[in-house]
């Protein structure tokens, strides 16, 4: 009497259905949860495409032909789904420009102003009791078409000026900063040694350095004010929000490959404007602050974007590649095997 022949489970046909289905779940999980890392919502799309493509060759045995239309097809939406951010990029510089274009207008309002007073506008007016009454942004603002309503004959927050403190030109806002209104960020550097000192006002003449040498304005963003209130910045503050390590970590763009790095909007006082690179030496940014030193200085070396590539994104995005196109090989794999096998029968 001969004994049953036994079956191993993993060798019947449920056994082996079951083990593919475990192993096609933890792939599909594993595909979806690195593709999130890598392209975000993007990778539903890509990898859910990857997936049915697969799936249908897998279940047809289509020629490794079709392998090669698939991984083209893969690896035209990634191109797509890298690109986005790109695009995102541009548009979120757009409001930057804006805010670089709106100190360009101050700066030509102030020369506008020179040129009809004959000197440029002082940062602070005092009254004769050396108190501040009026900021210049209340000076040079009917220059750039704003009310003229202001009164010169009352200080900045006297009755009818106050009505004004809840209303602010276009300049003097930075579309990307999200002040309330009335705020705004554009302060003149002060003080002595500056283009704008405290007990008077200043001509371009006295800018020995040279007028697109000078740094005369700076975007304060830490620190918004009521745009009437006559209120600057120093050199020596000036300085230390243009090197702050918190100036570092708020205007950047985070990328799978790379973080980008703004840096603080700054105007020159022939009306160029730049971006001061968080890394910047505060030596020679001081050099282009003070208006007649004699001190050489380097822009290229304080100006620009700072770049911080990631290699552990460009790691990332190779894995998410290999694990898309795997099957590939899978299948490949596949059928030189039944190649073999059929020529061995």
């Amino acid at each position: 009497m001969h004994d049953a022949p036994t079956q191993n489970i993993n060798e019947s046909p449920t056994g082996i259905k079951l083990r593919f289905s475990i192993v096609h779940l933890f792939y599909t999980i594993a595909l979806l949860t690195s593709g999130f890392v890598v392209l975000g919502w993007w990778s539903i799309c890509v990898s859910g495409l990857a997936l049915g493509l697969w799936a249908m060759l897998y279940s047809r045995e289509v020629c490794v032909l079709g392998c090669y239309a698939i991984i083209a097809i893969i690896i035209i939406l990634i191109m797509i789904a890298v690109s986005v951010p790109s695009v995102q990029a541009v548009r979120d510089a757009e409001p930057r420009f804006a805010c670089m274009n709106n100190m360009r207008q101050l700066i030509l309002a102030t020369l506008n102003y020179e040129w009809e007073h004959k000197t440029l506008p002082p940062a602070v007016s005092l009254d004769k009791n050396g108190e501040p009454m009026h900021s210049w942004r209340a000076l040079v603002i009917p220059f750039l078409g704003g009310p003229r309503t202001y009164r010169l004959s009352e200080p900045w927050n006297g009755p009818n000026n106050r009505k004004l403190s809840g209303t602010v030109d276009y300049c003097l806002q930075c579309p990307s900063t999200g002040l309330t209104t009335g705020q705004t960020t554009y302060k003149f550097v002060t003080g002595e040694g500056s283009a704008f000192p405290i007990d008077g006002a200043a001509m371009q003449s006295e800018l020995a350095d040279g007028n697109s040498n000078t740094i005369v304005m700076i975007e304060d963003v830490e620190n918004p004010i009521n745009w009437l209130e006559p209120k600057d910045i120093t050199i020596e503050e000036a300085t230390k929000a243009l090197t702050s390590s918190q100036m570092l970590h708020k205007h950047k763009r985070e990328t799978l490959f790379k973080t980008t790095y703004y840096g603080v909007n700054v105007a020159f006082m022939d009306g160029s404007t730049q971006t001061i690179r968080p890394n910047a030496d505060p030596e020679m940014i001081r050099r282009a602050l003070i208006i007649d030193d004699g001190q050489p200085v380097d822009l290229d070396s304080i100006t620009g974007e700072y770049v911080v590539h990631k290699p552990s994104g460009y790691v990332a995005f190779a894995i998410y590649f290999a694990s898309l196109v795997f099957p590939a090989y899978l299948l490949w794999k596949k059928q030189s095997q039944r190649k073999v096998t059929k020529a061995n029968n």
